[in-house]
């Protein structure tokens, strides 16, 4: 390997000023085409934080938060609430069956009075109902660059060594870059796969306590999920109609 020559201060000046005269003039000639746009630019909100459910003790979770609310805001509004509330359950998906259960379980447990049936006599009990709908981007837009460290690294490796080295030389960059590599990897595996990340599907359960015409009590939660779980919470296809039968007549000699 031919050894690696540092250049001369006066060299290493002149490439450094090269280096930030590029950069600056590509700088200068984003911010001019910007300028020229005649639509509002899009920005993005401000980070925040939004839980993914991969689990059925995610669910379980969930049905105790909406039990507690449900118990804090809709039982003093019900004053006569013996046997008052009745949770209608729903088979839709398997997401729909669980958290009924779950939440009847719950709301139970947090003392919330509840009745097998939605009348008893002729005094009709406030209703438990939840709504469920799965909202799937389509658009291809990431949530966050795909290993960073690796772009990173790639371009401060390229600058030193443009600035210690002839620019032929690449033994820093690839050093560096490779280095990069294996800690975006490992971070994919630990965060990326392991978390999953934000996704493109999203899920909107919201809980309403209903007492005649009037809402007593509402709950809106919103999730993270897989793509691929999105089934669990859809109502599956009707089966396919059956096949058509045919008919042969049989005539006799």
């Amino acid at each position: 390997m031919t050894p690696q020559i540092p250049l001369r201060p006066s060299v290493r000046q002149r490439l450094t000023r090269k280096v930030q005269g590029g950069v600056i003039a590509v700088l200068l000639a984003a911010q001019a085409g910007c300028t020229t746009l005649d639509v509002p630019r899009a920005e993005n909100y401000p980070a925040t934080d939004q839980l993914k459910a991969r689990a059925v003790h995610h669910w379980n979770v969930l049905a105790d938060d909406v039990a507690m609310r449900i118990s804090a805001s809709a039982l003093p509004t019900v004053p006569d609430a013996s046997g008052a509330y009745h949770l209608e359950s729903s088979t839709v998906s398997p997401f729909h069956r669980a958290f009924s259960s779950l939440l009847l379980t719950r709301l139970v447990n947090s003392g919330v009075p509840m009745s097998t049936q939605p009348t008893e006599g002729h005094k009709v009990h406030a209703r438990i109902v939840f709504d469920v709908q799965v909202v799937q981007h389509r658009s291809s837009a990431f949530n966050a660059p795909q290993f960073p460290l690796t772009f990173l690294a790639a371009g401060l490796s390229v600058l030193r060594g443009m600035y210690l080295y002839p620019p032929t030389e690449l033994g820093g960059a690839a050093l560096g870059l490779a280095a990069a590599t294996g800690m975006d990897l490992a971070q994919q595996h630990l965060s990326g796969q392991a978390q999953g990340g934000p996704t493109r599907t999203e899920l909107l359960v919201s809980t309403t306590v209903e007492q005649g015409p009037r809402i007593v009590a509402r709950t809106s939660d919103i999730y993270y999920i897989d793509a691929a779980d999105a089934s669990l919470f859809l109502e599956p296809p009707p089966p396919p109609p059956p096949a058509p039968v045919k008919q042969w007549k049989v005539i006799g000699s």
